[in-house]
């Protein structure tokens, strides 16, 4: 068939291919905002050394506190391990790019907790590349090896000599290596981070699970679509399997196939299997829940199979493929029919091998015993004609007829014997009129002729009250076979007969009927427990600070913000505390050397004046001495002159002693007092930045006296006084700790909470079973005899239940012991209410 115009074929595949290539980048991309998902981790303080694993995991290691809870809880079916990480982006619509996390390389990995600690063991044989690396260097036109996995398992060798002779981890190794094999994507792995929002990135490895939105890698699948792609545009296209999609579809009509009776249909089911065996290339059976579509189901699969087909079944969801798979097992008596896949934990392809590989081998013991199978066969099939007879004689149905035509002979002899009393009281009364007192002949010959009357009908009397007896002796025949059965059902579940004529045990409420919903109601209540909710907690006093889950996860985030924003302080003040202590040494030192020097340390009216004085005795001292310079307009001279106005402008600045010293060394006497001069400056020089200084730490003494504020407010002790970086350290160190236990507490809080929860719905079981019918001979016998160790399971669930109680009583529950009890306890009730 040629390609038919009007069904873009290739729009269609490259629809789907869109689809997948979406679900495929979600699955390999992680928000860095949001760091506290259930579906990934980032891994603190987590490396990689050897490459072929296993690798050690701290419980502090994974920092997503949902993936620890999920984790705890019930494990993934999946897990991957992901690294070295790089910072990409995703294009999501009505939000613009936003920054992801991405792994280079990933790998299917198993998490172990066992004595020596919780351990990362690979399950998948080698390391596989991000399907995304490969869409980055299509887009750019980068061509990479055709054979990925050896690439990838000489980026690997080539990292591992790295390693040996600097001594580092795999981690940045690896993407190191990678942008050097490929140095056209080093600018999108090297990436940068510049968003504000992005303060704190994972580390360089994560552990991430997949989701039920998308498949987890769907590398080729995305191959094939190509390939379609491909073919697609060819001329001469035969779309085949792809005409499903057009509606223009003309059925193929072939030969009606009656399906075999394998389980039992309606005629709409029976007409649906058809349709699928016979004349239709697709089929929509749809129903509401309840309608018997597996049943549809398992019909099909076991016609195809009597038919020498193969089939596929397959669905989203994988209660439904487990509940047909259980259905099919009851016809697996010997020979495989079906094969789980799909489901990692339910799947039995092995078991279905070696029972093949069995059946193969013991082919010639079958044959050699062909003849005692032959036999069996012809015992079943008797035994199954017989059962046809049976049936067909309608036998069950005759001897329902018996009971109500038993039931309405007893009522009409209740009746025929009501109306023969009254009848014998009227002909008494009447006798006793006639002949108790003397009556005139002519009154008592009509007497006697009402007698006559009265005795001619004595006959037809006696035939009615033989058929009454009749009737009668026939429905005490049916009551006595009635208490036979009940006596023998009541035997078999361990009560005695005698229990039962003197107790009021049948109350004509159908107590099998409230016990059934009982089993329902409990089985439905222990599928929803979890078991690892019984298990036993890690719980400390220290936990007990909060009253609940929510109030310590609160108190552990106030905990790690506070250490956070300490540390964030701690990091922005450091220089302005490290740069005012260094300002205040200099400027002790320098007024040291005032002190040493003489000199008081005091504020001048203005340090100018020493400034200029400085300036013109520098210009004296690079004055060249010539023979003008005894003349008063000399340029030495003008000099003097000015250094004496200044000095006189100054002279209050320095003490009398000084000036004294000065005045004593005569030529050189400015040469000492440029040397205090100087002295005097550095000292009003560090002076200055030391205030400056002092100002500029406001703001930092401000930012510790919110801090502490704010440490107050959770109840932080000890607290510094000053805003030393050491002293606060040690307060955020105490902030982690404290934070660290909060978080702590708050998962144990909640499986405290979730055990509680259990523990009152298993308390609830055990209060409505002990509650239901307390002196019931029933219920007493059987708890008694057969039902003791069922007794004995379900009252441990009142006193604190542990998982291997919990185990027992839903084994117990679900193992038909109950059901068969109801069925007997059902069947004495019917029994009972023919005997009254």
């Amino acid at each position: 068939m040629n390609n038919e115009p009007g069904i873009p074929w290739n729009k269609v595949i490259q629809f789907h291919k869109d689809i997948t290539s979406r679900a495929e980048k979600g699955f390999f991309s992680f928000d860095p905002v949001n760091t506290d998902e259930e579906r990934w981790t980032g891994l603190s303080d987590f490396r990689i050394d050897e490459i072929d694993g296993p690798w050690g995991l701290s419980s502090d290691s994974i920092t997503s506190r949902g993936f620890r809870i999920a984790l705890e809880n019930q494990k993934p079916e999946t897990i991957f391990l992901g690294g070295p990480c790089f910072l990409g982006s995703e294009n999501i619509e009505g939000s613009g790019w936003l920054p992801r996390w991405q792994p280079l390389l990933y790998r299917e990995v198993i998490i172990d907790e066992g004595e020596e600690g919780t351990f990362i063991t690979p399950e998948s044989s080698q390391w596989h590349l991000n399907p995304q690396i490969l869409s980055m260097a299509e887009r750019r036109e980068i061509s990479l090896s055709e054979d990925i996995d050896v690439f990838i398992d000489e980026i690997i060798r080539k990292a591992a000599l790295l390693i040996q002779s600097s001594g580092e981890e795999y981690g940045p190794l690896l993407l190191e290596t990678f942008t050097l094999e490929v140095p056209g994507l080093r600018n999108d792995l090297r990436r940068e981070s510049n968003n504000t929002d992005v303060k704190h990135l994972p580390g360089d490895w994560v552990l991430f699970t997949s989701t039920n939105k998308f498949s987890a890698i769907n590398r080729y699948m995305m191959k094939d679509y190509e390939a379609m792609e491909n073919i697609a545009s060819q001329s001469g296209f035969n779309p085949g399997g792809l005409r499903i999609f057009d509606f223009k579809i003309e059925e193929t009509v072939e030969n009606t196939i009656e399906p075999l009776p394998v389980v039992p249909l309606n005629d709409e089911q029976r007409e649906a299997v058809k349709e699928v065996l016979g004349k239709c290339s697709l089929s929509v059976i749809s129903g509401p829940p309840g309608c018997g579509k597996s049943q549809v189901v398992v019909s099909i699969l076991m016609n195809a199979w009597a038919q020498g087909k193969s089939v596929l079944f397959a669905s989203n969801n994988n209660k439904a493929v487990d509940v047909v798979r259980e259905r099919l097992m009851r016809f697996e008596s010997e020979f495989p029919i079906a094969v789980r896949a799909g489901n990692k934990l339910k799947r039995n392809i092995s078991e279905v091998l070696k029972q093949t590989l069995f059946m193969a081998s013991s082919a010639g013991r079958y044959k050699a015993d062909a003849g005692r199978i032959e036999a069996e066969r012809e015992k079943k099939l008797k035994e199954y004609r017989q059962t046809r007879v049976r049936l067909d004689s309608r036998i069950p149905h005759r001897i329902k007829e018996y009971f109500i035509a038993a039931l309405s002979g007893y009522e009409d002899t209740r009746e025929m014997t009501l109306v023969l009393d009254n009848e014998r009281k009227k002909v008494l009364d009447e006798f006793n009129n006639t002949f108790g007192s003397s009556k005139s002949p002519d009154s008592f010959r009509g007497r006697l002729e009402a007698t006559r009357k009265w005795a001619s009908t004595l006959p037809d009397y006696r035939q009615k009250k033989e058929l009454v007896v009749q009737k009668h002796s026939q429905l005490e025949n049916l009551i006595s076979e009635s208490i036979r059965r009940r006596n023998s059902t009541t035997k078999k579940i361990g009560t005695e007969p005698e229990t039962l004529e003197t107790s009021t045990w049948y109350t004509r409420k159908k107590a099998a009927v409230e016990l059934q919903i009982w089993l329902q109601n409990s089985q439905l209540t222990i599928q929803d427990i979890n078991e690892n909710t019984l298990k036993p907690i890690s719980w400390s006093v220290d936990f007990e600070r909060w009253s609940d889950s929510v109030e310590a996860a609160e108190c552990r985030n106030n905990y790690m913000e506070l250490a956070q924003d300490i540390r964030q302080t701690i990091a922005d003040s450091a220089p302005i505390i490290t740069l005012l202590d260094k300002l205040e040494a200099e400027y002790r030192n320098r007024s040291v050397e005032l002190r040493e020097n003489g000199l008081e340390a005091r504020e001048i009216g203005s340090i100018n004046l020493l400034i200029e004085w400085t300036d013109w005795f520098a210009r004296s001292l690079l004055h060249q001495e010539s023979r003008w310079d005894i003349l008063p307009w000399s340029s030495i001279r003008r000099i003097t002159r000015h250094l004496y106005r200044l000095e006189k402008q100054f002279y209050s600045f320095f003490p009398i002693s000084k000036w004294k010293e000065i005045r004593l060394k005569g030529d050189e006497g400015r040469d000492y007092l440029s040397s205090i001069i100087e002295v005097f400056r550095k000292w009003h020089d560090s002076k200055l930045l030391f205030e400056k200084a002092r100002k500029d730490a406001i703001q930092v003494e401000q930012d510790f006296n919110r801090i502490r504020t704010r440490s107050m407010k959770i109840d932080v002790r000890n607290l510094p006084d000053s805003f030393g970086i050491n002293e606060w350290k040690e307060v955020e160190l105490q902030c982690r700790k404290s934070g660290s236990l909060a978080d702590k507490a708050s998962i144990e809080w909640l499986k405290r909470s979730k055990q509680e929860e259990s523990l009152s719905l298993l308390k609830k079981i055990e209060m409505s079973w002990n509650t239901l019918y307390v002196q019931n001979p029933l219920k007493l016998g059987w708890v008694n005899g057969e039902g003791l160790n069922f007794q004995k399971a379900i009252s441990s669930l009142g006193s604190g239940c542990d998982v291997d109680s919990f185990r027992l009583i839903k084994t117990l529950l679900n193992s038909g012991i109950l059901s068969s009890l109801i069925d007997s306890w059902r069947d004495i009730e019917n029994e009972q209410e023919l005997i009254s």
